[in-house]
């Protein structure tokens, strides 16, 4: 509640105007702004007014404040009262009227009650008392007295002597008033009278116009009121209509009508567009029609998110639109809480009513489930039938062709043909995968048989170090071949009922194991001890690669395989470590790994002493025994292949090949090397290497590899900027769509599975190489086009120089003098060549441009002698101790454009210079064979590689370091002479490199010219 006027802070603002501070020094931290504390008709609350006190303390002294509030008592805010006063009042008067409880000090401070009590003789006693609660402040106290001695004045008189005395929450006044006014005084009262009441009526006029509008705020109050009392009874109605019901017909009737009754709008209507328990809801209620010309306001309906509908009302005659959405806004939550109850409890009842009828479908459909599960009960147990009778011949279908096989190799190699070091390698590769083959089948049926119980077991009491012993130092060397230490740790004897044959096939599983996963220099620890009275633990512990925690948890079940193996060639099947849990639950124990990635891994397995009863059951029946298992699949690795061209050193291509299995990958590597240059990799890291140094055109990956799998290995390799145009083909058994996808996305761009026939996979070779050579093709097109352009460019930049040093020599040979301007002298023979150059760099500019704009170069005869001669002088200066020697047989002329055939000369001469050294040599021979120039530019240098041949004429393309070659040499010079009729080739060499030009001799003008011409677009020609 706002207690005070803000009239009483005009002395506050008068004092510091009269100080020179601004005003705004006691508004500030105050919950008001300037303009609303200066506006006399605004209230404030008294704390804020103490605030303000605070702020006017530190710049009052306590006497100031009396001496503000007599200047508040000649201000025009007591110009009303003086006027009433003197109409009306005494002075004596004045004081009663102006402290009386009801008054004007009431209205001016609410929470201030005043009385005045007159004591005689011109004495009046005025009391000011602050109500409880509020909080005390002096210098109101000491401000209305300064404005208690003013009010004499305001009759004429001299002012008041007033004696105040104040307390922590009143303040006591004794006013003794002047003497009476002089017979003078009197009269002029009397003439100043009709202006006092002029005055008199218009301060009344001004505070009727502030009624007024105290009248129409509490006007429009009443109408807030009268709005908010309409939406809580509406709510209450509403509320009410919850309450009585939850039908939702009734609802939806309730409170459309309350909508209009209560609410006072002239129609209603709620569209209900919901659904219960998947089923639709749809109704429609309205009340009254809407009245001419109104404008329907629409508003949705919802709860959480979920649409129930939509709410559409017409306001009543005279209401406005804004108050119809705030009323709406307001009934709202309720509305869409009653029709959402209404929903729900309809929601119930239809369950309720539907209930029996679901429990009878329910039960219909369990009694279909069971039979249906009976059904399958019974195929399964047929499939499982099947399935035995399966596992009962595999042996018999798959061991008689092996056996068929192995008997045949044994046949062969008693053949003279079989010595031969090819056929008996290859005898000796299908032997062991033969073996390889005989071992997976019959893991495959171990298995089997211990998922349908069917493994026999022989548990006989025996001391388990002499068993684990022999199978250790069967291990050792293979072990040994890997750069690995395999160790027994068994310190005392140990007896239990085990199978021999079982114990030996888990100690081979897990030691093939960790052979598989342990590095060179790595250690493998097999450890046999007791665990407690009952149990023995048998551990094999390595130091390898560690398994993350979430194989762990799946690695003894069937087909789960860890990470890959440090080792190309042995991947396993996955139903390795699930034999040794079938093993081990059959002598009733169990088996565990603990590992960490990066620290090794201990596999072990726990075993009762003495067999249980639900392992002696093991041993009736027709039962399926468990084989021995061997070292010899884990073989030695060979040595890697690396680089094999084919037989008459003539490559198509190169081609890379990424396999771990080292048997595979040499058969591969035989199949391929017929035609193509061969690159092997046993692993993608290798391959990575290989491919950064080699450059291959084509790339055949497995997926599944250690270090680098295939899928990163073709993203990786693809990646290269050099092998961004190499095809990509998958050779893998994994054949599932998702390992296609993958592949593909990659980047991938074809698939073959295994096993393949070595037709198809050269066939899928040469339709890649074909396609790559297609987009080589168009590659390159599009870097001559862009060649050209950057010539004719390069030429219009050079031209105008080239012009003004060969314009520039003429002038300086006749500035200097005539035995230095002489040829023989060595400035003469300077600025001879100073002017020859030029003039050549000017003629091949303009040639240049004259060719790139009209695509017909102006050729004419030329001798050979000098122009190989010219191009010979410009290495004089160049050679560096490289001896550069001429051999020209050709006596005669060649039909040529001389600039462009004499660059073509020097870049690939140039190219040799470098290529041979500071010590080396370079032959240029010139001939006549079969009607065609050869030109011979031979070095002794290193050669050029056969991996870099088809790419040294590519533009951009360069093998010298930063800064040292551009890469467009050799490019412009195949360029000049194929734009001849002519062409520029690798001639192979011992040693050292040649480049082969060839220039056709006869109808050269002819050739020339419409080979120009064709090579440009139709428009260039016709211009």
């Amino acid at each position: 509640m706002r207690e005070l006027s803000c009239k009483a802070l005009e002395p506050l603002f008068r004092g510091l105007n009269r100080k020179n501070l601004p005003a705004s020094v006691l508004a500030e931290g105050i919950p008001y702004s300037l303009k609303h504390l200066t506006n006399r008709r605004e209230r404030i609350e008294w704390s804020v007014y103490c605030r303000i006190i605070e702020k006017a303390r530190q710049h009052f002294a306590p006497e100031d404040f009396e001496e503000l509030g007599m200047v508040f008592g000649r201000s025009p805010y007591w110009t009303p009262v003086s006027i009433v006063a003197r109409l009306l009042f005494t002075p004596m008067d004045c004081y009663h009227w102006l402290f009386s409880p009801q008054t004007v000090l009431r209205f001016f401070a609410t929470c201030i009650t005043p009385t005045a009590t007159e004591m005689g003789d011109g004495r009046v006693r005025v009391t000011l008392r602050l109500e409880d609660g509020y909080e005390p402040c002096p210098e109101f106290f000491r401000l209305t007295k300064g404005a208690l001695l003013e009010i004499p004045r305001a009759y004429g008189f001299a002012g008041a002597r007033t004696t105040m005395s104040i307390m922590e929450r009143e303040a006591n006044y004794d006013i003794e008033l002047p003497p009476t006014r002089s017979r003078l005084a009197v009269l002029r009262a009397v003439v100043g009278w009709p202006l006092l009441a002029w005055s008199a009526a218009r301060h009344l006029k001004s505070a009727h116009e502030d009624l007024q509008r105290r009248y129409i705020e509490l006007e429009e109050a009443r109408d807030q009121l009268s709005r908010q009392a309409t939406q809580l009874a509406t709510v209450n109605t509403i509320s009410q209509v919850v309450h009585r019901g939850l039908d939702l017909n009734d609802t939806l009737n309730a409170l459309v009508d309350a909508l209009v009754k209560v609410a006072g709008f002239s129609s209603a209507e709620v569209t209900l567009h919901s659904d219960m328990e998947g089923r639709p809801v749809e109704r429609r209620v309205r009340k009254r029609v809407t009245l001419p010309g109104a404008e329907p306001i629409r508003t949705p309906l919802e709860v959480r998110g979920r649409a129930l509908g939509l709410l559409d009302v017409c306001p009543r005659v005279g209401l406005r639109s804004d108050e119809c959405q705030d009323l709406l806004n307001y009934l709202l939550p309720t509305l869409n809480m009653a029709i959402d109850n209404a929903l729900t409890f309809t929601t119930v009842l239809d369950y309720r009513n539907n209930l029996e009828r679901r429990v009878a479908e329910r039960t219909a459909e369990l009694a279909e489930a069971r039979d249906h599960l009976t059904e399958t009960v019974a195929r399964l147990k047929d499939a499982q039938s099947v399935r035995e009778r399966i596992f009962a011949n595999i042996n018999h279908e798959i061991r008689t062709p092996l056996s068929l096989i192995t008997l045949a190799v044994a046949e062969i190699r008693k053949m003279p043909a079989s010595n031969e070091p090819g056929v008996a390698a290859q005898l000796d590769i299908i032997s062991a995968n033969v073996r390889r083959l005989l071992d997976l089948v019959g893991d495959l049926l171990l298995l089997a048989a211990a998922r349908e119980g069917k493994l026999r077991l022989r548990p006989v009491r025996q001391e388990l170090g002499s068993l684990v012993r022999p199978i250790v130092d069967l291990w050792s060397s293979l072990a040994e071949s890997h750069g690995l230490t395999l160790a027994l740790r068994c310190c005392e004897e140990i007896h239990a009922e085990v199978d021999k044959a079982a114990l030996e096939r888990m100690v081979a599983n897990f030691i093939s194991n960790a052979v598989k996963f342990t590095p060179a220099g790595g250690r493998i620890t097999v450890e046999l001890r007791a665990e407690g009275p009952d149990q023995v633990r048998l551990e094999v512990a390595d130091t390898g690669v560690g398994i993350s925690p979430e194989v762990c948890t799946q690695l003894f079940e069937r087909f789960v395989q860890g990470p890959p193996p440090v080792r190309p060639g042995h991947y396993g099947s996955g139903i390795g470590l699930s034999i040794v849990k079938e093993l081990a639950e059959a002598h009733g124990g169990s088996v565990g790994v603990e590992s960490l990635e990066g620290e090794g891994s201990q596999f072990f397995v726990i075993l009762p002493r003495v067999r249980v009863a639900q392992a002696a059951a093991l041993c009736e029946g027709r039962m399926v025994t468990v084989p021995p298992a061997f070292p010899e699949p884990l073989s030695v690795p060979t040595t890697p292949l690396s680089v094999v061209s084919p037989p008459n050193n003539v490559a198509e291509a190169t081609v890379l090949v990424a396999e771990d299995d080292p048997g595979l990958l040499r058969a591969i590597v035989d199949v391929l090397r017929r035609q193509y240059r061969v690159l092997a990799a046993e692993n993608g890291e290798q391959a990575l290497r290989v491919a950064e140094q080699y450059r291959p055109d084509v790339l055949v990956t497995d997926i599944h590899m250690p270090n680098v799998d295939g899928l990163e290995l073709i993203r990786r390799f693809r990646g290269s900027p050099g092998n961004r145009m190499a095809p990509v083909i998958v050779l893998t058994a994994f054949t599932d769509l998702g390992t296609r996808l993958s592949s593909f996305d990659a980047g991938a761009v074809d698939f073959v599975s295994k096993p393949f026939s070595p037709e198809e996979l050269l066939a899928r070779i040469r339709s890649q190489l074909a396609v790559r050579q297609m987009a080589l093709r168009l590659h390159e097109t599009e870097k001559m086009a862009s060649i050209g352009v950057l010539s004719a460019g390069l030429a219009h930049e050079i031209r105008n120089p080239a012009n003004v040093v060969a314009n520039a020599v003429a002038p300086l040979k006749r500035l200097l003098p005539a035995d230095l301007s002489n040829s023989s002298h060595p400035v003469g023979r300077l600025v001879d060549l100073l002017e020859s150059n030029a003039q050549q760099m000017a003629n091949l500019a303009r040639d240049l441009l004259g060719f790139s704009s009209t695509g017909e170069a102006t050729c004419r005869m030329e001798p050979l002698v000098p122009l190989i001669k010219e191009v010979s002088d410009r290495f004089a200066d160049r050679l560096n101790g490289c001896q550069l020697r001429v051999n020209v047989d050709y006596l005669g002329d060649v039909w040529c454009q001389r600039p462009l055939l004499v660059q073509a000369l020097y870049n690939i001469i140039d190219n040799a210079v470098y290529a041979a050294g500071e010590t080396g040599e370079v032959r240029v021979a010139a001939g006549d064979e079969n009607g065609k120039l050869v030109i011979d530019v031979g070095d002794t240098g290193p050669g050029v590689a056969p991996e870099l041949r088809g790419k040294i004429f590519d533009p951009f393309f360069t093998t010298k370091p930063v800064g040292k070659g551009t890469g467009l040499g050799l490019t412009m010079a195949q360029m000049y002479l194929q734009r001849h009729g002519g062409q520029v080739s690798i001639i192979d060499r011992p040693c050292g490199a040649v480049f082969r030009l060839e220039l056709p001799l006869k109808q050269q003008n002819e050739y020339a010219s419409r080979t120009v011409a064709a090579s440009l677009p139709r428009e260039t020609r016709a211009s």
